[in-house]
């Protein structure tokens, strides 16, 4: 019998920071406070934010391909009076257009 691995659990904390994250502290955000007797004291707020600009922008791009592919394919198939097809192409092409 084949030995299964368990999945791999995640860090109990800190911050997954991958392409497009930005980490802050906002104005007031961090605090130390050093108490009469030396004893340490401090607050982090920390912002993280993901711009998912990059990420709609690579399914814009993949939507314009089949837009434009289905695009190629409609004057053959008004030419060959093919309505099915022409259907089909404009249905296709308009929900990439749509979605690009």
């Amino acid at each position: 019998m084949a030995q299964t691995e368990s999945p791999p659990t995640p860090p109990a904390g800190g911050i997954f920071i991958s392409k497009g994250v930005r980490v802050g502290i906002p104005a007031g955000g961090f605090k130390l406070t050093i108490i009469d007797s030396g004893e340490v004291d401090g607050d982090l707020v920390l912002h993280a934010a993901l711009d998912v600009t990059p990420h709609w922008f690579s399914i814009a791009l993949g939507h314009l391909a089949v837009a434009e592919r289905e695009h190629a394919a409609l004057a053959p198939a008004w030419q060959r009076q093919d309505n099915d097809e022409t259907t089909r192409v404009l249905e296709a092409e308009f929900v990439s257009s749509m979605q690009a």
